[in-house]
């Protein structure tokens, strides 16, 4: 497979991965599961810090031998744990503070279908409903995800941060970073931008130099 075919965000070994216990076969086989995967990779690549996989697709056979729940979005290629291996001020992250920055920000990404933390993990859980995804578990409407929020500890409830969650260092810190941008677009622009101006300074100078 081709980068290109899961996404420009992230490589496509990395949007497979789920641990090294993981049992057997776990390759996407339908075009649609890849579709999805790349358009999670798209999603991921538009926050502005970076971030890892802890696990992302999943067989069905491989999302029940990992304990994965049975309508898990993993299995379509719309969902993944992820984690933020570090930042420009350090190892600052608390547990629940990558799930404060999404939802700070949940107006700004129409898409996100749940985000779980687990009190027990280093990693969030994120599952999406893209405008043009399919096979979305929670029968959300393409591009109109739930936005439901979710912390795990030894069972499932229903999550909002507080205010000192809110407060910690590593949250005011990512929220600082802004909401995701289409950073491949905003490249594009620049790059033309940048010709533009490498253009009209040639100009300007070959019409003074005749001058």
């Amino acid at each position: 497979m081709q980068r290109d075919d899961y996404g420009w965000a992230l490589p496509y070994p990395q949007m497979i991965m789920t641990s090294t216990k993981q049992p057997g076969y776990n390759q996407p086989t339908e075009q649609k599961h890849k579709d999805n995967l790349s358009r999670l990779s798209n999603f991921l690549g538009k926050l502005p810090f970076i971030v890892k996989i802890n696990s992302g697709f999943r067989t069905p056979a491989v999302n029940s031998a990992v304990g994965g729940e049975s309508s898990s979005q993993h299995m379509n290629g719309l969902g993944a744990d992820i984690y933020v291996p570090s930042t420009p001020l350090g190892p600052l992250l608390a547990k629940p503070d990558l799930a404060v920055y999404f939802w700070h920000y949940r107006d700004k990404m129409p898409e996100l279908d749940q985000v779980i933390w687990y009190t027990g993990t280093n990693h969030t859980h994120i599952g999406i409903c893209p405008k043009d995804g399919t096979d979305c578990m929670s029968g959300a409407a393409p591009g109109k995800g739930r936005q439901e929020f979710m912390v795990k500890g030894s069972s499932y409830a229903s999550w909002s941060p507080s205010l000192a969650e809110q407060s910690t260092p590593g949250a005011r810190m990512l929220i600082a970073l802004g909401p995701p941008r289409d950073w491949k677009k905003i490249a594009m622009i620049a790059t033309g931008v940048t010709a533009g101006v490498f253009l009209l300074g040639a100009g300007v100078f070959l019409y003074l130099k005749r001058g």
